[in-house]
């Protein structure tokens, strides 16, 4: 089924910029200017893209035309969400089928343009405990004539760990990171993560960041064609001709309860609706054919880089025990509108899932909040044994809350679902949403399939 909803065209971009990739990019709460300058030419159905102003010029050759299906479309909010804006194109990620997904995605952009560098870093505490003591012990005898034996056998055991996540490790560079301020607090625990990079991708970050910042954009503001060469079959709110089968999804949708046994949801028809419920649920009801549009496989790709949920859980929660809670958190407008109006697509009625929204502002930002007690003689109140935890001051609350409508425009809507202002040990300020669980496993059977190709296939329909 061809499931194209637009496309780039990189010479047309390239051509209407002159070359010139010059733009202001957002993330974790600061804004950083981006310029890079390339020439460019055209062979065939492939482009050639240069560098300039370096020392060395650089070359590239990849496809003119890029394919917007969703799951590209998805595969470029992921990255905006947990991808390297610095340095060389990269991804961090400890699940499996996301760091696939990754790199099969990079791979269609990049073909055979930069080779692969993989790290694998881990906290010095984590190799303390008396298990990998002993694990340790047993690989010391293979580098036993080494005059660093000990860190050898610790990097044994990252690459076992690495196989029995990813299977057989790449042939490419690898290195290894142990550090004991990787986050571990105490002996034994794991802060494993894994970053793969594009070796010598550095001057071409700011042109792949500039088209991911130019999709989103034509998305949220609804642009069918811009200048940047992006071209949708229709508006990117409206519809495509693609739709989701809900009830072939629902209808193979299982879960674990807290006994770990297996549930199904209970299905009931309302005109051109579907009402389910958990046992033990809330009640929601959901559009019977939802809309596949940009705008809900970009609001895919952000809950999957940030939403609360734990990465495993997406692939784990029909057979194991979970506690499932649907979460997401942003300090940028545009995604708390993205996730919200994407939530709308799927449900007619927001509230039926969307339970209560906080704002979180960590201690290292604590300055500004004294700032403000101090000019309006308010002493703060905080909770929890650190003080990590629900502000008890009116007027902070108040005066955050003020803060979070003029900033983040669509909350207005839902101003009486705020709920309190929390401190928390690290983070800017940031708006903090939380859905009821209820709908935790259709969300996540959703978003799980979209990026496994013959799983979303199957569920879904196209107008003839």
């Amino acid at each position: 089924m061809d499931l194209e909803l637009g496309y780039i065209n990189l010479e047309e971009l390239l051509i209407n910029l002159k070359g010139k990739i010059d733009f202001k990019l957002i993330d974790a709460g600061m804004i950083r200017s981006v310029y890079q300058e390339y020439n460019f030419k055209k062979t065939k159905d492939k482009i050639i893209i240069i560098s300039k102003n370096t020392k060395k010029s650089i070359s590239i050759k990849i496809p003119n035309k890029i394919v917007l299906d969703h799951q590209m479309i998805l595969f470029f909010g992921l990255y905006d969400g947990d991808g390297n804006k610095t340095s060389q194109i990269g991804f961090a990620q400890n699940e499996a089928h996301l760091q696939n997904f990754v790199k099969e995605n990079l791979d269609k952009l990049f073909p055979d343009c930069f080779e692969e560098e993989l790290t694998i870093l881990e906290d010095s505490k984590y190799f303390e405990s008396s298990e990998l003591k002993k694990k340790i012990s047993n690989n010391l005898k293979k580098y036993q004539e080494k005059d660093n034996a000990i860190r050898l056998a610790q990097e044994e055991v990252l690459k076992e760990e690495y196989e029995d996540r990813f299977g057989k490790l790449p042939d490419c560079k690898i290195r290894f990171v142990i550090s004991p301020l990787k986050g571990a607090r105490s002996k034994g625990q794991s802060s494993y993560e894994i970053i793969r990079n594009l070796k010598g991708s550095k001057l071409f970050l700011p042109f792949f960041l500039f088209l991911i910042k130019e999709i989103i954009d034509s998305i949220t503001k609804n642009k069918k064609d811009s200048l940047s060469g992006i071209h949708w079959k229709s508006k990117p709110l409206e519809s495509f001709g693609f739709f989701i089968d809900m009830k072939k999804v629902v209808n193979k949708i299982s879960y674990s309860n807290f006994k770990g046994e297996k549930c199904l949801y209970d299905v009931k028809s309302s005109k051109e609706n579907l009402i389910l419920k958990k046992i033990n649920g809330n009640e929601f009801e959901t559009y019977s054919e939802p809309l596949i549009n940009p705008l809900l496989s970009l609001m895919f790709g952000l809950y999957l880089a940030e939403g609360t949920t734990t990465k495993l859980k997406f692939f784990t929660f029909e057979k194991e025990k979970e506690v499932l809670v649907i979460g997401f958190n942003s300090s940028e407008s545009e995604s708390i509108t993205v996730f919200l109006s994407g939530l709308k697509i799927i449900f007619p009625n927001l509230y039926d899932v969307f339970d209560y929204w906080l704002i979180k502002v960590g201690t290292k930002y604590f300055p500004e909040i004294n700032a403000f007690s101090l000019k309006t003689l308010v002493p703060i109140s905080r909770g929890g044994k650190k003080g990590q935890g629900i502000s008890r001051s009116t007027e902070v609350s108040e005066a955050l809350l003020k803060w979070a409508l003029t900033n983040f425009p669509i909350m207005e809507e839902y101003k009486s679902l705020f709920r309190h202002i929390e401190f928390t040990g690290s983070g800017i300020a940031r708006i903090d949403l939380r859905c009821k669980s209820s709908a935790a496993p259709l969300l996540f059977s959703l978003m799980r399939d979209s990026i496994i190709s013959n799983n979303f296939i199957k569920w879904v329909k196209k107008n003839e």
